[in-house]
């Protein structure tokens, strides 16, 4: 069963650092200009390989969450790529007015759109990705939150170890929860 839940970090202290393992560099969000077409098309290619099982990916769903405010991506935004220019993964270190059923309230830095394709899934992509967006999240908030779903097992894994919590003011926190807690044991689950 696939249910939303929500994880928010309620301080931004002691962030932890991972490095992008061998052969794998950051670049940033690219706006179309002079270096060609930008990096819309290159997200949506990211978000729909890893995404396919769950989800699909188009142009629209870019528009839908970045449209009118794509000039702020570079330095919020970045792919991770291989030596020869291959972009494999990408995240983004965004803001967001959270809703009423939303442990935090106001304004908050959001880690949003984590996505590596499924053959480079498994590496500590991710990880670093995470450290880089919790670093810049850090800057402007003081808070932070992100949004996922109880079939993202090894995510919320990743999240977790990032000191997210689960947000149980979110509809159908328990359950959502409880089936992720039958899946992953950790520490900050309490079953571990």
């Amino acid at each position: 069963m696939d249910i939303p839940v929500g994880m928010y970090r309620p301080h931004m202290r002691e962030i932890p650092m991972f490095a992008l393992p061998g052969g794998f560099v950051f670049r940033d969000f690219r706006l179309p200009g002079d270096e060609g077409p930008g990096d819309a098309g290159t997200w949506v290619k990211i978000q729909a390989a890893a995404e396919a099982r769950f989800m699909q990916i188009t142009h629209e769903t870019f528009l839908n969450d970045f449209g009118g405010y794509e000039s702020q991506l570079p330095g919020r935004s970045w792919f991770v790529a291989t030596q020869k220019g291959e972009d494999v993964a990408s995240i983004t270190a965004w803001w967001w007015d959270t809703p009423p059923d939303c442990v935090l309230q106001g304004r908050v830095g959001l880690i949003h759109w984590v996505a590596t394709i499924p053959e480079y899934q498994g590496r500590g992509i991710g990880k670093a990705m995470m450290t880089k967006a919790m670093q810049r999240l850090a800057r402007d908030h003081e808070v932070a939150y992100l949004n996922t779903s109880t079939i993202r097992i090894p995510a919320i894994r990743v999240y977790l170890d990032f000191g997210f919590l689960p947000d149980m003011k979110k509809n159908r926190a328990d359950e959502a929860w409880s089936l992720v807690s039958e899946s992953l044991k950790h520490p900050t689950l309490g079953n571990a």
